[in-house]
Formats: C-alpha cells, sequence, structure tokens
C-alpha cells in the first residue's frame, strides 16, 4: 500500500502568525513554495522556486530579468 507524506500547510498570511519548530516545513499555498521554520521567526523563511534563482546568465525565468 502506498504512504503519503503530507506537510502542514497554509496561506501566506496564515503562516506569517506561525512559528513552527527548528526545521519544521510547511507549504505556503499562496506562494507555492516550501517554507523552514527556525523556531523564533514568524512566518519561517521560504525557498526560493525556480523562477526566483539567478543562473550566470541572468534569472532561470525571463520574465525576471
Amino acid at each position: 500500500m502506498a504512504k503519503t507524506l503530507q506537510f502542514r500547510r497554509g496561506t501566506t498570511a496564515e503562516l506569517s502568525s506561525v512559528t513552527g519548530a527548528v526545521g519544521e516545513l510547511f507549504v505556503d499555498t499562496t506562494k507555492d513554495t516550501v517554507v523552514v521554520m527556525d523556531g523564533s521567526t514568524s512566518g519561517g523563511k521560504p525557498l526560493a522556486t525556480e523562477e526566483h534563482v539567478v543562473t550566470s546568465g541572468g534569472y532561470a525565468n525571463s520574465a525576471y530579468s
């Protein structure tokens, strides 16, 4: 039988008041990204998605050039 791993999730507004445990992962459903909690920062630290990563030739997504 297959297993499903599901992280806690919420909108950016909902997560803005959350201070999760160190290393706890949330999914921000507004920004479609993973947020890592550090135990002290409200809202945690969102991880960059591919469209926000800068490559040697500029942004990975030309819409952000």
